[in-house]
């Protein structure tokens, strides 16, 4: 049999650790403060007496008390990941939502440079003159040439 000084050690080394030990129901109640930490000590308590494989020097008292202040450690320790994993998720929700709006401006982008082209070569077709055009886009007659180029090679494309 394994003996050890205190109850802390031998659960540092032999374990389980809190969350090993109880349901995720009940460390949802341990760390709402609807259950006790002393019913989990007293579980511990008698699965170490029961297994008769390890042993701890110190008294019943201090033995206790160890155990509920390492329990208190423990559902901190929870409380903490749980904290963290809420931030990681809504860091992750955040960045999902950005995806998303991007994706969505890419395509509203898209249909508007394709609305703006069919408007501006259907412009050219009824005879509106190019600096007029270029002046409502706010560009000058030099680029509008270009893009008059593209989107009439896009259009035959299509």
């Amino acid at each position: 049999m394994k003996t050890y000084a205190g109850i802390v050690e031998l659960l540092t080394f032999e374990g389980p650790g809190l969350q090993d030990y109880v349901t995720s129901a009940e460390l949802d109640q341990l760390i709402d403060g609807t259950l006790p930490p002393a019913v989990i000590a007293d579980r511990y308590i008698e699965d170490l007496v029961s297994t008769n494989l390890v042993a701890v020097e110190a008294d019943e008292a201090c033995t206790r008390t160890d155990l509920l202040a390492w329990i208190r450690a423990e559902i901190e320790v929870a409380v903490d990941q749980r904290r963290e994993l809420a931030r990681e998720e809504a860091q992750e929700s955040k960045l999902e939502a950005i995806r998303r709006i991007t994706a969505m401006e890419k395509r509203l982008t898209g249909l508007i440079h394709f609305r703006k082209s069919e408007l501006v070569l259907e412009a050219r077709e009824l005879g509106t003159q190019k600096a007029a055009i270029a002046d409502a886009l706010g560009i000058s007659r030099p680029t509008l040439d270009k893009k008059l180029t593209e989107w009439t090679e896009m259009r035959a494309g299509a």
